[in-house]
């Protein structure tokens, strides 16, 4: 785990997030389950269960990922990395 890849997964997401926010699940299942192996099926479903409980659902998933990955500053880095393409584009 290191938050410079951490930023671009999140980067990415944002820069594809077009449409529904769902789309998220599948690009963090992918990376942080399946190639990354950071997370647990189970982790990113509790992630996805927190986000369903708060507004903004897809983002606070992020925020939540970032939490359990690295703490506060893996939170503050999963979540500009997710909404910095918005500012930018």
């Amino acid at each position: 785990f290191g938050l410079t890849p951490l930023f671009l997964i999140f980067l990415k997401v944002g820069a594809v997030l077009f449409g529904s926010g769902y789309v998220l699940l599948a690009y963090l299942r992918a990376d942080l389950v399946e190639r990354h192996g950071w997370l647990t099926e189970g982790e990113l479903l509790d992630a996805v269960a927190v986000g369903q409980v708060t507004p903004g659902p897809v983002f606070t998933t992020a925020t939540f990922v970032g939490y359990l990955l690295g703490g506060s500053v893996g939170a503050v880095v999963a979540t500009v990395a997710i909404f910095l393409p918005a500012f930018v584009f």
